[in-house]
C-alpha cells in the first residue's frame, strides 16, 4: 500500500489516456479533424505538458486555441471539475450551434480515463436535428464496449497522411516508420502499437517487473529471471529457422531474412547462461531448469505457427519479442545494474538486446512495405502479436511453476 502517490507513475496515466484515444479514434467513434473544443481535467499542469508532447509525436495535435481549462482561476476542482469548465465555458460564449467538444478525464489515483464527445445545439433546435442528436446517442449506447486486446475485428477507420504510423509512436515499430500511402500498412501499424499498449499494461502487472520498475528488485529474484527466459531464448532460433524451412520459393528474400535472423539469435541463450555464473548461479542449475508453464504454452505456440506454410504471421511474433528487446531490456539492464551493483558483464543479455534489436526492425518494416502482406496476413500478424504478448506475460507470471 502506497500512501503518499508514487510521481514516477504520473506519466503512465497520459500514455493511458493516449492510447484510450487513439482507440476511440480507430472505431470510428471520433474524428479530431472534426473537434471544436477540448475540455481536459487535469490537476496540474505537469499533466497538460505531457499530453501535448504525446499528441505531438503520434502527429494528433489539437491547436491551442481549442484547448479550455480553469485550471489557473479556478484550481483543482476534482471530480467536479469537468462539469465546473464546461459551464463556465458554455456561460463564457465559447460554444455554437453544429460545434463538437470532447471531455477528457484522466484519474491518476486508480488509472482511469474517461472521454465525452457533446454536440452543440441551440435552444430552439429542429426536431430533425434532436432527432439526429438522439439517434447519435443511442447508437453510442447501443455499441459494443471495448474489451483488452479487441483489435483486429474492429472496422477500419480512413486516415490522411502519416497520422496512422505516428500513431503508434509509442510501440517499436511506429518510432521513424513511414508506411507510405498504403492504407492496410497504416492499419496494421496502428493494430499493432495498440497489441503493444495492451503487452506493455500485462507487463507492468507481473510481479518480477512491479519489482524491477519499483526499485524492490534483488539478486534471488534476476537469477530467477534468468532461468525462466533461458529456456525459450534457447528455442528462439529453432523455431525462427523451422519457418524459414515452411516459406516457399515465391517468397524466397523473406526465408533469407528469416534465415539470417535465426542466425542472429542462436547464440542468445549463452549469455544468459553466462550472466547467470556471474551473479552467483551454476551452469548445472540455469541448464536443467524446466520451462514453466507460461513458457511451455509460448514455445508450443511458436513451433506450431513455425510448421505452418509461408508463416509470415510470425512477424507479429517478432514484433512483440524483438520490441521487447528495443524498448524494455535496455532499461531495465540499468535499473539492474543500479539496484543490485551489477556490472555490465553480469547482465550483458538485457544490455545486447536493448542495443541491438533495432536492427531486427529494420527489417521488420521492409517487410510490412514490401507488398507481400494482404488484408489476410495483416489479420494473422496481429493474431499472433497479441497471443505472444499474452503467452510472454504469463512466462514471466509462473516465473518457476515448473
Amino acid at each position: 500500500m502506497r500512501i503518499r502517490q508514487d510521481t514516477q507513475l504520473l506519466p503512465q496515466i497520459v500514455k493511458l489516456s493516449v492510447e484510450e484515444y487513439l482507440r476511440l479514434i480507430k472505431r470510428g467513434r471520433i474524428a479530431p479533424e472534426e473537434l471544436d473544443h477540448l475540455l481536459c481535467h487535469y490537476s496540474s499542469h505537469f499533466f497538460k505538458g505531457e499530453i501535448v508532447k504525446l499528441l505531438d509525436e503520434a502527429h494528433l495535435s489539437i491547436p491551442e486555441d481549442k484547448w479550455f481549462t480553469n485550471l489557473y482561476t479556478k484550481g483543482n476542482t476534482g471530480a467536479a471539475s469537468i462539469f465546473i469548465m464546461l459551464e463556465e465555458a458554455m456561460n463564457g460564449g465559447r460554444f455554437t450551434p453544429g460545434q463538437k467538444i470532447l471531455l477528457m478525464v484522466p484519474e491518476s489515483g486508480r488509472f482511469t480515463v474517461s472521454f465525452a464527445l457533446l454536440t452543440c445545439v441551440g435552444p430552439d433546435a429542429h426536431p430533425e436535428a434532436k432527432a439526429a442528436t438522439d439517434r447519435g446517442a443511442a447508437a453510442a449506447r447501443l455499441s459494443t464496449p471495448w474489451r483488452p486486446g479487441e483489435i483486429s475485428s474492429l472496422p477500419p477507420v480512413a486516415r490522411t497522411g502519416g497520422e496512422i504510423a505516428e500513431a503508434a509512436a509509442n510501440s517499436p515499430l511506429g518510432e521513424g516508420f513511414d508506411p507510405g500511402d498504403d492504407p492496410r500498412v497504416r492499419q496494421l501499424v496502428l493494430d499493432l502499437g495498440i497489441v503493444w499498449a495492451d503487452f506493455e499494461r500485462m507487463l507492468r502487472a507481473t510481479p518480477i517487473i512491479r519489482r524491477i520498475e519499483a526499485g524492490q528488485v534483488t539478486v534471488k529474484d534476476y537469477k530467477m529471471l534468468l532461468r525462466n527466459l533461458r529456456q525459450q531464448v534457447m528455442e528462439g532460433a529453432r523455431w525462427i529457422a523451422r519457418a524459414a524451412s515452411n516459406i516457399s520459393i515465391e517468397l524466397f528474400p523473406l526465408r533469407s531474412m528469416f534465415i539470417s535472423h535465426a542466425g542472429d539469435e542462436h547464440r542468445d541463450f549463452q549469455m544468459l547462461e553466462r550472466d547467470y555464473c556471474a551473479v552467483g548461479g551454476s551452469l548445472e542449475e540455469i541448464v536443467n531448469t524446466p520451462k514453466n508453464i507460461g513458457s511451455e504454452a509460448l514455445s508450443a505456440f511458436m513451433f506450431h505457427r513455425a510448421s505452418q506454410p509461408d508463416p509470415l504471421d510470425l512477424l507479429g511474433a517478432m514484433f512483440v519479442i524483438e520490441g521487447l528487446g528495443k524498448h524494455k531490456a535496455g532499461r531495465w539492464a540499468e535499473a539492474l545494474k543500479k539496484q543490485l551493483k551489477l556490472t555490465n558483464k553480469e547482465v550483458s543479455f538485457l544490455t545486447y538486446h536493448g542495443q541491438n534489436d533495432d536492427n531486427h526492425f529494420d527489417r521488420l518494416r521492409d517487410v510490412l512495405t514490401s507488398g507481400v502482406v494482404d488484408d489476410a496476413v495483416a489479420r494473422r500478424i496481429v493474431k499472433t502479436a497479441k497471443v505472444v504478448a499474452r503467452l510472454y506475460a504469463l512466462q514471466l507470471e509462473e516465473m518457476d511453476n515448473i
